[in-house]
Protein backbone atom coordinates (compact mmCIF):
# COMPACT_ATOMS: atom_id res chain seq x y z
CA UNK A 1 0.00 0.00 0.00
CA UNK A 2 1.54 3.71 -0.71
CA UNK A 3 2.23 5.54 2.08
CA UNK A 4 -0.26 8.34 3.10
CA UNK A 5 0.40 11.49 1.79
CA UNK A 6 1.18 14.51 4.71
CA UNK A 7 0.06 18.30 3.93
CA UNK A 8 -0.39 21.34 6.00
CA UNK A 9 -3.34 20.94 8.57
CA UNK A 10 -6.25 23.27 7.14
CA UNK A 11 -6.72 26.42 9.48
CA UNK A 12 -7.68 30.26 9.09
CA UNK A 13 -4.55 31.17 7.05
CA UNK A 14 -4.47 30.93 3.85
CA UNK A 15 -1.86 28.66 2.40
CA UNK A 16 0.56 31.05 1.07
CA UNK A 17 1.07 32.89 4.32
CA UNK A 18 2.04 29.77 5.87
CA UNK A 19 4.17 29.36 3.41
CA UNK A 20 6.01 32.25 3.93
CA UNK A 21 6.10 32.48 7.37
CA UNK A 22 9.70 33.07 9.12
CA UNK A 23 11.33 30.12 8.72
CA UNK A 24 15.11 29.40 8.01
CA UNK A 25 15.52 25.86 6.89
CA UNK A 26 19.37 25.52 6.61
CA UNK A 27 20.03 22.62 5.49
CA UNK A 28 18.61 20.17 2.84
CA UNK A 29 17.17 17.58 5.11
CA UNK A 30 14.92 20.32 6.23
CA UNK A 31 14.39 21.23 2.61
CA UNK A 32 13.39 17.79 1.77
CA UNK A 33 11.06 16.68 4.75
CA UNK A 34 7.57 17.94 2.59
CA UNK A 35 8.35 16.19 -0.27
CA UNK A 36 6.73 12.89 0.51
CA UNK A 37 4.29 13.91 -2.37
CA UNK A 38 6.86 12.51 -4.76
CA UNK A 39 5.80 9.28 -4.81
CA UNK A 40 2.79 10.22 -6.81
CA UNK A 41 4.51 12.83 -9.07
CA UNK A 42 3.58 11.30 -12.35
CA UNK A 43 -0.04 10.88 -11.28
CA UNK A 44 -0.04 14.17 -9.63
CA UNK A 45 0.79 15.18 -13.54
CA UNK A 46 -1.58 12.93 -15.08
CA UNK A 47 -4.23 14.38 -12.28
CA UNK A 48 -3.45 18.11 -13.54
CA UNK A 49 -3.80 17.07 -17.25
CA UNK A 50 -6.90 15.85 -15.78
CA UNK A 51 -8.24 19.23 -14.39
CA UNK A 52 -7.06 21.11 -17.46
CA UNK A 53 -8.84 18.49 -20.12
CA UNK A 54 -12.23 19.01 -17.72
CA UNK A 55 -12.38 22.51 -17.24
CA UNK A 56 -11.61 23.25 -20.72
CA UNK A 57 -14.35 21.18 -21.92
CA UNK A 58 -16.91 22.00 -19.24
CA UNK A 59 -16.39 25.55 -18.50
CA UNK A 60 -14.39 27.10 -21.10
CA UNK A 61 -15.55 30.41 -19.98
CA UNK A 62 -13.44 31.21 -17.31
CA UNK A 63 -10.36 30.47 -19.27
CA UNK A 64 -9.41 33.42 -21.68
CA UNK A 65 -7.57 33.26 -24.87
CA UNK A 66 -4.18 33.84 -22.75
CA UNK A 67 -4.14 31.31 -20.36
CA UNK A 68 -5.91 28.44 -22.63
CA UNK A 69 -2.30 29.39 -24.73
CA UNK A 70 -0.33 28.97 -21.78
CA UNK A 71 -1.89 25.88 -21.05
CA UNK A 72 -1.20 24.82 -24.35
CA UNK A 73 2.32 25.94 -24.08
CA UNK A 74 2.46 23.90 -21.05
CA UNK A 75 2.24 20.64 -22.54
CA UNK A 76 3.18 21.23 -25.98
CA UNK A 77 6.51 22.97 -25.41
CA UNK A 78 7.64 21.11 -22.63
CA UNK A 79 9.68 17.70 -21.68
CA UNK A 80 7.68 15.49 -18.93
CA UNK A 81 10.62 15.61 -16.58
CA UNK A 82 10.03 19.93 -17.11
CA UNK A 83 6.15 19.05 -16.27
CA UNK A 84 6.89 16.79 -13.81
CA UNK A 85 9.32 19.22 -11.61
CA UNK A 86 7.19 22.43 -12.32
CA UNK A 87 4.38 20.52 -10.83
CA UNK A 88 6.54 19.55 -7.73
CA UNK A 89 7.74 22.83 -6.73
CA UNK A 90 4.27 23.97 -7.22
CA UNK A 91 3.64 21.55 -4.55
CA UNK A 92 6.27 22.03 -2.58
CA UNK A 93 6.62 25.70 -2.08
CA UNK A 94 5.01 27.86 -4.62
CA UNK A 95 6.42 31.00 -4.63
CA UNK A 96 9.69 30.03 -2.59
CA UNK A 97 13.09 30.40 -4.25
CA UNK A 98 14.44 26.80 -4.67
CA UNK A 99 18.36 26.46 -5.15
CA UNK A 100 19.83 23.62 -6.77
CA UNK A 101 21.68 21.86 -3.66
CA UNK A 102 18.04 22.03 -2.02
CA UNK A 103 16.81 19.57 -4.48
CA UNK A 104 19.17 16.42 -4.30
CA UNK A 105 16.56 14.14 -2.84
CA UNK A 106 13.95 16.08 -5.57
CA UNK A 107 16.07 15.23 -8.31
CA UNK A 108 16.89 11.45 -7.02
CA UNK A 109 13.03 11.08 -6.23
CA UNK A 110 12.62 12.03 -10.31
CA UNK A 111 15.52 9.79 -11.30
CA UNK A 112 17.19 13.21 -12.30
CA UNK A 113 20.61 13.60 -11.72
CA UNK A 114 22.69 16.63 -11.34
CA UNK A 115 22.95 17.79 -14.81
CA UNK A 116 19.41 16.69 -15.90
CA UNK A 117 18.29 18.77 -13.29
CA UNK A 118 20.07 21.66 -14.15
CA UNK A 119 19.13 21.36 -17.62
CA UNK A 120 15.36 20.83 -16.45
CA UNK A 121 15.14 23.96 -14.38
CA UNK A 122 17.08 26.08 -17.56
CA UNK A 123 14.41 24.53 -20.11
CA UNK A 124 11.60 25.55 -17.58
CA UNK A 125 13.16 29.15 -17.05
CA UNK A 126 13.92 29.78 -20.88
CA UNK A 127 9.55 30.69 -21.40
CA UNK A 128 9.24 33.14 -19.07
CA UNK A 129 5.61 32.85 -18.27
CA UNK A 130 6.14 29.48 -16.23
CA UNK A 131 9.60 30.16 -13.62
CA UNK A 132 12.56 32.60 -13.45
CA UNK A 133 15.94 32.30 -12.88
CA UNK A 134 17.31 35.96 -11.87
CA UNK A 135 16.43 36.58 -8.63
CA UNK A 136 17.41 39.40 -6.43
CA UNK A 137 20.50 40.01 -4.14
CA UNK A 138 18.59 39.87 -1.00
CA UNK A 139 16.68 36.45 -1.90
CA UNK A 140 19.91 35.13 -3.09
CA UNK A 141 21.24 35.92 0.60
CA UNK A 142 18.43 34.07 2.58
CA UNK A 143 18.58 30.72 0.26
CA UNK A 144 22.65 30.46 1.48
CA UNK A 145 23.24 29.05 5.04
CA UNK A 146 25.40 30.33 7.70
CA UNK A 147 28.79 28.71 7.08
CA UNK A 148 28.49 29.71 2.89
CA UNK A 149 27.81 33.18 4.34
CA UNK A 150 30.44 32.52 6.76
CA UNK A 151 33.38 31.03 3.74
CA UNK A 152 31.99 34.61 1.69
CA UNK A 153 33.00 36.95 3.71
CA UNK A 154 35.78 35.43 5.38
CA UNK A 155 34.41 35.20 8.56
CA UNK A 156 35.57 32.50 10.76
CA UNK A 157 33.70 33.19 13.94
CA UNK A 158 30.25 31.77 13.67
CA UNK A 159 27.63 34.67 13.55
CA UNK A 160 23.75 35.03 13.40
CA UNK A 161 22.66 34.55 10.31
CA UNK A 162 20.71 37.37 10.33
CA UNK A 163 23.96 39.77 11.10
CA UNK A 164 25.49 37.90 8.26
CA UNK A 165 23.07 38.74 5.29
CA UNK A 166 23.08 42.25 6.64
CA UNK A 167 26.87 43.06 6.27
CA UNK A 168 26.96 40.86 2.62
CA UNK A 169 23.85 42.95 1.56
CA UNK A 170 25.87 46.25 2.55
CA UNK A 171 29.14 44.95 0.39
CA UNK A 172 27.97 45.05 -3.35
CA UNK A 173 32.08 43.89 -4.14
CA UNK A 174 30.72 40.41 -2.64
CA UNK A 175 27.56 39.93 -5.06
CA UNK A 176 29.13 37.77 -7.68
CA UNK A 177 30.66 35.43 -4.97
CA UNK A 178 27.23 34.95 -4.00
CA UNK A 179 25.59 34.12 -7.09
CA UNK A 180 28.55 31.86 -7.80
CA UNK A 181 28.10 30.09 -4.53
CA UNK A 182 24.64 30.18 -4.87
CA UNK A 183 24.64 28.78 -8.41
CA UNK A 184 20.93 27.85 -10.53
CA UNK A 185 18.03 28.53 -8.68
CA UNK A 186 14.51 28.54 -9.90
CA UNK A 187 11.01 30.01 -8.95
CA UNK A 188 7.79 29.69 -10.41
CA UNK A 189 5.87 32.63 -11.31
CA UNK A 190 3.00 33.51 -9.58
CA UNK A 191 0.79 33.71 -12.33
CA UNK A 192 1.02 30.16 -12.95
CA UNK A 193 0.31 29.26 -9.14
CA UNK A 194 -2.76 31.22 -9.55
CA UNK A 195 -3.96 29.41 -12.93
CA UNK A 196 -3.92 25.93 -11.57
CA UNK A 197 -5.16 26.93 -8.12
CA UNK A 198 -8.20 28.80 -10.14
CA UNK A 199 -8.73 25.45 -12.23
CA UNK A 200 -8.27 23.04 -9.39
CA UNK A 201 -11.10 25.18 -7.20
CA UNK A 202 -12.92 25.00 -10.58
CA UNK A 203 -12.80 21.62 -10.68
CA UNK A 204 -13.40 20.37 -6.94
CA UNK A 205 -16.46 22.58 -7.42
CA UNK A 206 -18.00 20.53 -10.26
CA UNK A 207 -16.11 16.86 -8.70
CA UNK A 208 -16.69 16.91 -4.76
CA UNK A 209 -14.27 15.10 -3.45
CA UNK A 210 -15.64 11.66 -3.10
CA UNK A 211 -15.45 9.57 0.69
CA UNK A 212 -12.36 7.70 1.61
CA UNK A 213 -11.84 3.93 0.40
CA UNK A 214 -13.59 0.90 2.05
CA UNK A 215 -10.98 -1.46 3.36
CA UNK A 216 -9.11 -4.09 0.90
CA UNK A 217 -9.01 -1.29 -2.04
CA UNK A 218 -6.64 -1.81 -4.20
CA UNK A 219 -3.22 -0.13 -4.48
CA UNK A 220 -4.30 1.90 -7.52
CA UNK A 221 -7.43 3.20 -6.49
CA UNK A 222 -5.42 4.49 -2.94
CA UNK A 223 -2.82 5.94 -5.20
CA UNK A 224 -5.49 7.93 -7.15
CA UNK A 225 -7.13 8.81 -4.10
CA UNK A 226 -4.56 9.57 -2.07
CA UNK A 227 -3.63 12.29 -5.32
CA UNK A 228 -6.82 13.95 -5.11
CA UNK A 229 -7.64 14.12 -1.82
CA UNK A 230 -3.80 15.67 -1.32
CA UNK A 231 -4.92 18.79 -3.74
CA UNK A 232 -8.23 19.11 -1.57
CA UNK A 233 -5.96 19.63 1.42
CA UNK A 234 -3.30 21.49 -0.47
CA UNK A 235 -5.13 24.61 -1.52
CA UNK A 236 -7.24 24.69 2.08
CA UNK A 237 -10.49 23.27 -0.71
CA UNK A 238 -11.88 22.31 2.44
CA UNK A 239 -12.37 25.47 4.03
CA UNK A 240 -15.11 26.49 1.30
CA UNK A 241 -18.61 25.32 0.94
CA UNK A 242 -17.33 24.28 -2.97
CA UNK A 243 -20.99 23.51 -3.86
CA UNK A 244 -22.09 27.10 -2.97
CA UNK A 245 -19.55 29.56 -3.91
CA UNK A 246 -20.20 31.99 -6.85
CA UNK A 247 -16.84 31.52 -8.71
CA UNK A 248 -18.16 29.34 -11.50
CA UNK A 249 -20.19 32.36 -12.90
CA UNK A 250 -17.60 33.92 -14.93
CA UNK A 251 -14.21 34.30 -15.31
CA UNK A 252 -14.10 37.99 -13.28
CA UNK A 253 -15.86 36.62 -10.09
CA UNK A 254 -13.43 33.20 -10.02
CA UNK A 255 -10.03 35.62 -10.49
CA UNK A 256 -11.68 37.56 -7.45
CA UNK A 257 -12.06 34.79 -5.35
CA UNK A 258 -8.97 33.56 -5.96
CA UNK A 259 -7.29 36.55 -5.00
CA UNK A 260 -9.32 37.69 -1.79
CA UNK A 261 -9.12 34.28 -0.74
CA UNK A 262 -5.25 33.15 -1.47
CA UNK A 263 -3.92 37.15 -1.45
CA UNK A 264 -0.11 37.34 -2.33
CA UNK A 265 2.20 38.11 0.68
CA UNK A 266 2.98 41.92 1.04
CA UNK A 267 7.03 40.68 0.60
CA UNK A 268 6.38 39.20 -3.43
CA UNK A 269 3.70 41.23 -4.81
CA UNK A 270 5.26 42.00 -7.86
CA UNK A 271 6.52 45.89 -8.34
CA UNK A 272 6.16 47.78 -11.75
CA UNK A 273 9.57 47.28 -12.42
CA UNK A 274 8.95 43.11 -12.50
CA UNK A 275 6.77 43.56 -15.10
CA UNK A 276 8.03 46.93 -17.58
CA UNK A 277 9.28 44.28 -20.21
CA UNK A 278 6.46 41.84 -20.35
CA UNK A 279 4.20 44.54 -20.86
CA UNK A 280 6.30 46.62 -23.39
CA UNK A 281 6.64 43.07 -25.33
CA UNK A 282 3.03 42.91 -25.92
CA UNK A 283 2.87 46.21 -27.01
CA UNK A 284 5.80 45.36 -29.80
CA UNK A 285 3.61 42.19 -30.78
CA UNK A 286 0.25 43.70 -31.00
CA UNK A 287 1.33 46.69 -33.55
CA UNK A 288 1.32 45.69 -37.51
CA UNK A 289 4.65 44.51 -39.35
CA UNK A 290 7.03 47.39 -40.29
CA UNK A 291 5.63 47.67 -43.89
CA UNK A 292 1.89 48.69 -42.22
CA UNK A 293 2.90 50.99 -40.06
CA UNK A 294 3.08 54.84 -41.41
CA UNK A 295 6.57 55.99 -40.87
CA UNK A 296 8.40 57.37 -38.45
CA UNK A 297 6.03 54.89 -36.56
CA UNK A 298 7.33 51.73 -38.93
CA UNK A 299 11.32 52.63 -38.26
CA UNK A 300 10.77 53.21 -34.32
CA UNK A 301 9.17 49.82 -33.90
CA UNK A 302 11.30 47.84 -36.12
CA UNK A 303 14.21 49.71 -33.84
CA UNK A 304 12.69 48.51 -30.51
CA UNK A 305 12.26 44.83 -31.85
CA UNK A 306 15.74 45.02 -32.44
CA UNK A 307 17.38 46.05 -28.92
CA UNK A 308 18.59 43.33 -27.14
CA UNK A 309 16.91 42.61 -23.30
CA UNK A 310 18.53 44.47 -21.19
CA UNK A 311 18.15 47.63 -23.20
CA UNK A 312 14.76 46.87 -24.02
CA UNK A 313 13.74 46.56 -20.78
CA UNK A 314 15.56 49.83 -19.82
CA UNK A 315 12.99 51.35 -22.77
CA UNK A 316 10.20 49.77 -21.20
CA UNK A 317 10.75 51.24 -17.57
CA UNK A 318 11.20 54.92 -19.68
CA UNK A 319 8.04 55.05 -21.81
CA UNK A 320 5.41 53.12 -19.12
CA UNK A 321 6.57 55.11 -16.70
CA UNK A 322 6.85 58.23 -19.49
CA UNK A 323 9.73 59.52 -18.48
CA UNK A 324 12.40 60.60 -21.96
CA UNK A 325 15.52 60.76 -20.14
CA UNK A 326 18.26 57.40 -20.00
CA UNK A 327 21.05 57.69 -17.09
CA UNK A 328 23.42 55.92 -15.37
CA UNK A 329 21.19 56.74 -12.14
CA UNK A 330 17.88 55.63 -13.78
CA UNK A 331 19.67 52.12 -14.78
CA UNK A 332 20.32 52.28 -10.82
CA UNK A 333 16.61 52.84 -10.14
CA UNK A 334 15.79 50.39 -12.66
CA UNK A 335 17.69 47.64 -11.41
CA UNK A 336 15.06 44.97 -10.61
CA UNK A 337 16.61 42.02 -10.24
CA UNK A 338 20.45 40.92 -8.30
CA UNK A 339 21.76 39.45 -11.55
CA UNK A 340 21.46 42.66 -13.65
CA UNK A 341 24.52 44.45 -12.66
CA UNK A 342 24.36 48.47 -13.77
CA UNK A 343 28.22 48.61 -13.66
CA UNK A 344 29.05 46.44 -16.41
CA UNK A 345 25.36 46.62 -18.73
CA UNK A 346 25.77 50.68 -18.66
CA UNK A 347 28.03 50.73 -21.43
CA UNK A 348 26.27 48.43 -23.29
CA UNK A 349 22.96 49.26 -23.08
CA UNK A 350 23.59 53.86 -23.97
CA UNK A 351 25.53 52.09 -27.35
CA UNK A 352 22.35 49.89 -28.12
CA UNK A 353 21.02 53.31 -28.02
CA UNK A 354 23.39 55.17 -29.51
CA UNK A 355 23.27 52.95 -32.17
CA UNK A 356 19.66 52.50 -32.71
CA UNK A 357 19.44 56.74 -34.02
CA UNK A 358 16.02 56.83 -34.09
CA UNK A 359 14.91 56.36 -30.63
CA UNK A 360 17.59 58.32 -28.70
CA UNK A 361 19.93 61.52 -29.23
CA UNK A 362 22.41 62.80 -26.74
CA UNK A 363 21.04 65.52 -25.06
CA UNK A 364 21.95 69.05 -25.73
CA UNK A 365 25.91 70.27 -25.83
CA UNK A 366 25.53 73.05 -23.13
CA UNK A 367 23.44 70.30 -20.90
CA UNK A 368 26.62 68.33 -21.30
CA UNK A 369 29.40 70.63 -20.72
CA UNK A 370 27.86 71.36 -17.43
CA UNK A 371 28.23 68.29 -16.32
CA UNK A 372 31.94 68.02 -17.19
CA UNK A 373 34.37 68.75 -13.73
CA UNK A 374 35.97 71.98 -14.78
CA UNK A 375 39.21 69.86 -14.61
CA UNK A 376 38.32 68.09 -17.32
CA UNK A 377 37.14 70.89 -19.10
CA UNK A 378 40.77 72.51 -19.00
CA UNK A 379 42.40 69.20 -20.19
CA UNK A 380 40.26 69.55 -23.20
CA UNK A 381 40.48 73.40 -23.67
CA UNK A 382 44.47 72.27 -23.87
CA UNK A 383 43.51 69.41 -26.35
CA UNK A 384 41.37 71.42 -29.09
CA UNK A 385 43.23 74.73 -28.52
CA UNK A 386 40.58 76.63 -26.83
CA UNK A 387 42.04 79.57 -24.65
CA UNK A 388 40.88 79.82 -21.07
CA UNK A 389 43.89 82.38 -20.18
CA UNK A 390 42.35 84.07 -17.16
CA UNK A 391 39.02 81.63 -16.43
CA UNK A 392 39.36 80.62 -13.22
CA UNK A 393 35.49 79.48 -12.99
CA UNK A 394 33.36 76.76 -15.08
CA UNK A 395 30.84 78.82 -16.02
CA UNK A 396 33.56 81.16 -17.81
CA UNK A 397 35.17 77.92 -19.08
CA UNK A 398 31.68 76.74 -21.07
CA UNK A 399 31.50 80.36 -22.65
CA UNK A 400 34.86 79.80 -24.24
CA UNK A 401 33.85 76.58 -25.72
CA UNK A 402 30.51 77.94 -27.06
CA UNK A 403 32.55 80.61 -28.64
CA UNK A 404 34.68 78.70 -30.24
CA UNK A 405 32.14 76.57 -31.46
CA UNK A 406 31.32 79.96 -33.61
CA UNK A 407 34.82 79.69 -35.62
CA UNK A 408 36.06 77.64 -38.25
CA UNK A 409 38.83 74.87 -38.64
CA UNK A 410 40.77 75.09 -41.24
CA UNK A 411 41.55 71.34 -43.36
CA UNK A 412 39.50 69.70 -40.77
CA UNK A 413 37.09 66.48 -41.49
CA UNK A 414 35.02 68.16 -38.53
CA UNK A 415 34.31 71.05 -36.62
CA UNK A 416 35.30 72.30 -33.47
CA UNK A 417 32.42 71.40 -31.85
CA UNK A 418 31.92 68.25 -33.22
CA UNK A 419 35.33 67.33 -32.35
CA UNK A 420 34.99 68.63 -28.52
CA UNK A 421 31.58 67.18 -27.75
CA UNK A 422 32.57 63.83 -28.71
CA UNK A 423 35.74 64.05 -26.21
CA UNK A 424 32.85 65.39 -23.58
CA UNK A 425 30.53 62.32 -24.35
CA UNK A 426 33.17 60.00 -24.05
CA UNK A 427 34.56 61.42 -20.68
CA UNK A 428 30.75 61.37 -19.27
CA UNK A 429 30.77 58.09 -20.40
CA UNK A 430 33.72 57.02 -18.88
CA UNK A 431 32.64 58.58 -15.31
CA UNK A 432 28.83 56.66 -15.93
CA UNK A 433 27.14 60.53 -16.34
CA UNK A 434 26.27 60.37 -19.69
CA UNK A 435 22.65 60.78 -20.61
CA UNK A 436 20.35 60.15 -23.65
CA UNK A 437 17.29 61.49 -24.45
CA UNK A 438 14.27 59.73 -26.31
CA UNK A 439 13.60 61.56 -29.82
CA UNK A 440 10.01 63.29 -29.62
CA UNK A 441 8.89 61.59 -32.89
CA UNK A 442 9.97 57.59 -30.92
CA UNK A 443 7.87 59.00 -27.59
CA UNK A 444 5.21 60.01 -29.71
CA UNK A 445 4.81 56.61 -31.51
CA UNK A 446 5.56 54.42 -28.70
CA UNK A 447 2.53 56.39 -26.49
CA UNK A 448 0.29 55.70 -29.40
CA UNK A 449 1.00 51.97 -29.72
CA UNK A 450 0.88 51.81 -25.73
CA UNK A 451 -2.38 53.54 -25.91
CA UNK A 452 -3.60 51.45 -28.62
CA UNK A 453 -2.70 48.18 -26.27
CA UNK A 454 -4.12 49.31 -23.04
CA UNK A 455 -7.44 50.19 -25.00
CA UNK A 456 -7.60 46.33 -26.63
CA UNK A 457 -6.86 45.29 -22.89
CA UNK A 458 -9.17 45.79 -20.42
CA UNK A 459 -7.70 43.07 -18.08
CA UNK A 460 -3.92 41.96 -17.89
CA UNK A 461 -3.02 38.24 -19.54
CA UNK A 462 -2.22 35.99 -17.43
CA UNK A 463 1.08 36.18 -16.90
CA UNK A 464 1.68 40.02 -16.54
CA UNK A 465 0.72 41.12 -12.82
CA UNK A 466 -2.85 42.72 -12.16
CA UNK A 467 -2.36 45.81 -10.08
CA UNK A 468 0.76 46.83 -11.98
CA UNK A 469 -0.76 46.34 -15.48
CA UNK A 470 -4.03 48.06 -14.08
CA UNK A 471 -1.38 51.03 -12.38
CA UNK A 472 0.21 51.60 -15.40
CA UNK A 473 -2.65 51.27 -17.79
CA UNK A 474 -4.53 54.24 -15.51
CA UNK A 475 -1.75 56.42 -16.90
CA UNK A 476 -2.45 55.85 -20.41
CA UNK A 477 -6.38 55.54 -20.45
CA UNK A 478 -8.40 58.32 -18.56
CA UNK A 479 -11.34 56.73 -20.21
CA UNK A 480 -13.11 53.19 -21.97
CA UNK A 481 -15.43 55.32 -24.73
CA UNK A 482 -13.53 52.84 -27.38
CA UNK A 483 -12.49 49.63 -25.09
CA UNK A 484 -12.50 46.64 -26.73
CA UNK A 485 -13.70 43.49 -25.23
CA UNK A 486 -10.90 41.37 -23.33
CA UNK A 487 -11.61 38.20 -25.34
CA UNK A 488 -10.38 40.15 -28.34
CA UNK A 489 -7.04 37.93 -29.17
CA UNK A 490 -3.98 39.69 -29.67
CA UNK A 491 -0.41 37.32 -31.09
CA UNK A 492 1.91 36.76 -28.19
CA UNK A 493 5.55 36.11 -29.08
CA UNK A 494 7.53 35.24 -25.84
CA UNK A 495 10.70 34.85 -27.94
CA UNK A 496 13.94 35.83 -25.66
CA UNK A 497 17.21 36.89 -27.41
Amino acid sequence: MSSQLTFPASSSSTLVEREHSNEEEDDDEEQEKSDSHLTHSKRYLGFIREIIGFVRSNQASLIPPEDARLLEDFGKDFSEDAQRLLICLWLRKSMKWHPVRRMKKLAGRLELDQERLKAVMSELCEDSRFAESQIQIDDALECLIVPQLQVIMGEPKQRPKRELVTRLKNDPRLYQLVYDTLESCIRIKMDIVRLLRRLILVYYHLNPLPPPLVPGSDDHAIANFEVKEGLWKHFGASRYRMRYEPFTHDYETLVKFELVNFPTPQKLRPTRVDNYLLIFDDVLDSVGTGQELPEPSAAVIAACRALNVAARHVLAGLVLERETIVSYSKLEKMNSDGRFNVVDHYTDVLRVFTERGVLFSDEANLDSLNRVKFKDLKVLAVKHKVSLRGIQVKTGSIKAFQEAFTQMRINSRCSIEDAVMRDVRAKLQEQRKRQLMLKPEAEQALEACITKYFRRHRISPSYIARRPFNDIRKQFITSEPFAIPYSDPIPISRSSQ
